[in-house]
């Protein structure tokens, strides 16, 4: 759908420096005044964890997939 276009298409552009992509945005613009630079740096890293963390009874928990069947 036209959704998951443009938005892969902002991915692409953005992909290079994801970072000077989202500066001007007013979240990124937000967070810079809380003097959180590096936790927006940190989140926008990709693939650097092979783990999902998931909430469990108050508790960050691995992730836990279902085999998918074939």
């Amino acid at each position: 759908n036209d959704a998951t276009l443009a938005a892969q298409h902002l991915y692409r552009v953005a992909q290079a420096d994801k970072l000077a992509f989202l500066a001007e945005s007013s979240h990124v613009k937000r967070l810079r005044n809380l003097d959180i630079t590096k936790d927006i740096v940190f989140c926008l890293q990709e693939d650097v964890y092979d783990v999902i963390p998931v909430l469990e009874n108050e508790i960050l928990v691995k992730l836990q997939l279902e085999p998918v069947a074939s």
